[in-house]
């Protein structure tokens, strides 16, 4: 059998080494994490579980997407009197990639502020909610929601920031006509 030079078994060696420590190194992902994965499930509002992206095809729109995330995976959202909401302590971020090279040409940032209301009271609601007294502005809230969330969405193009959306509310959970009264959906 021949003999490998010096320089060869070390390098052997080298590569066999490599190969047990490399499975131990930590890996940093870019996967979505869902519930079941340890860190996010000690932080549920801040889990994102799933993005949709629909392509227009209306004509004349072929060039529009429409983009919807999910947040807070496997929540009944009737569970009441306290309903869930968007984190103020979270910075919920979408990554778009419009060119292929798997790098994000556009980013969005959601962010969101809650008011209660009355603090006298934990309830989500004081009465039968009702629209916003000026419908046509985002930042009007419903009227006897007694917790109030609002957010801004930052649309990064590249490096520059431009405010999309500021203080637009949140509509509120659907918890049925005695609460929404008829309020339009």
């Amino acid at each position: 059998m021949p003999r490998l030079p010096a320089f060869a078994k070390l390098g052997f060696l080298s590569l066999v080494s490599l190969a047990f420590v490399s499975p131990l190194q930590p890996y940093s992902g870019d996967a979505s994490s869902h519930r079941d994965a340890p860190l996010i499930m000690e932080d549920p509002v801040a889990d994102n579980t799933d993005v949709y992206a629909f392509v227009s095809t209306q004509p004349g729109r072929q060039d529009y997407v429409t983009i919807i995330a999910n947040y807070i995976p496997l929540e009944e959202p009737a569970d009441g009197p306290n309903y869930y909401r968007f984190s103020d302590n979270v910075l919920n971020e979408i990554d778009v990639d419009v060119d292929g090279d798997a790098k994000p040409d556009l980013k969005y940032l959601f962010s969101f502020d809650t008011k209660i209301q009355n603090g006298n009271t934990f309830l989500y609601n004081t009465g039968m909610i009702g629209l916003p007294p000026n419908p046509a502005d985002p930042a009007s809230q419903y009227t006897n929601l007694n917790v109030q969330q609002s957010y801004k969405v930052v649309e990064y193009v590249g490096h520059a920031p431009h405010v999309f959306v500021d203080r637009a509310r949140v509509e509120p959970i659907n918890i049925g006509p005695k609460s929404t009264g008829t309020m339009a959906q």
